[in-house]
């Protein structure tokens, strides 16, 4: 999966899909206000029928006209108060599944507009592209037939000012995301013991190992997770992660635990 932050009228702009967080109560605001407006009120009509209320991890799919893109996927964020990176990953996810699941390739989207003490807009946007990209894996190691998927993804920022505030937290948040994909591609029965604390230190270092063979690709001219992946287990990068992660000994419990 490939995000990249772009500029420009969500309501407008062509995709397969508008993928969106929405907050529960039927306060509309920022880009879900716009394709409501744009739509002439579907997602108005939704709150209004009770249809969908914005409960944490509830989803719609609406074929509005009028839009850029010819539907819509929503997913409920819960209580703005109850709001935290892992839920906002855990909505991002289900968004990602979703439109996995309708042969969606080209998706855009925009950052869940939350205001909460508990989220700075940065946090939110890396939980966000986190949440996208695992999301979407699937170990398909094994399988036959070809695994598929949204291929690109496009953050709209309503600004150039927002725009250069995203770019590092959406960059990092996918960089975390895809460095997890190719820890769980290579070692997959590490992760019914993930839970344990004993596990911390040795899945710390292979994250950041899996993030530091991912940021260079190790001549894998690709930051795909599942083609660097598949580069890695057959070659001289899947050697080094496992002597890093078991040469190495991390402190604390490792981001990428909270991600499973």
């Amino acid at each position: 999966m490939q995000i990249r932050v772009g500029r420009g009228d969500i309501a407008k702009r062509k995709a397969e899909a508008v993928v969106l967080a929405v907050p529960e109560g039927g306060r509309l605001s920022g880009p879900v206000r716009a394709i409501d407006r744009a739509s002439r009120g579907s997602i108005s009509a939704l709150f209004e029928l009770g249809d969908f209320n914005g409960r944490f991890l509830q989803s719609a799919v609406l074929y509005p006209r009028g839009l850029g893109a010819p539907r819509v996927i929503l997913v409920g964020l819960g209580a703005v108060a109850d709001l935290d990176p892992r839920r906002i990953q855990q909505a991002a996810a289900v968004l990602a599944r979703r439109a996995r699941d309708l042969r969606v390739s080209r998706m855009v989207t925009a950052i869940p507009d939350v205001e909460s003490s508990r989220l700075s807009p940065s946090r939110t946007a890396q939980a966000f592209c986190e949440g996208l990209v695992l999301g979407d894996y699937r170990f398909a190691a094994y399988r036959r037939e070809p695994v598929t998927g949204p291929g690109s993804v496009v953050i709209l920022a309503r600004d150039s000012a927002q725009s250069r505030a995203l770019e590092d937290p959406v960059v990092r948040g996918a960089r975390w995301a895809e460095a997890t994909c190719v820890w769980r591609a290579i070692w997959p029965g590490r992760q019914d013991r993930i839970s344990r604390p004993s596990t911390w230190p040795i899945a710390l270092a292979t994250s950041r190992a899996a993030w530091e063979l991912v940021s260079r690709s190790s001549g894998c001219h690709s930051s795909s997770a599942r083609e660097w992946a598949r580069c890695s287990r057959s070659g001289e990068a899947a050697s080094t992660l496992r002597a890093s992660s078991s040469s190495s000994i991390g402190r604390g419990r490792p981001a990428a635990v909270r991600w499973w």
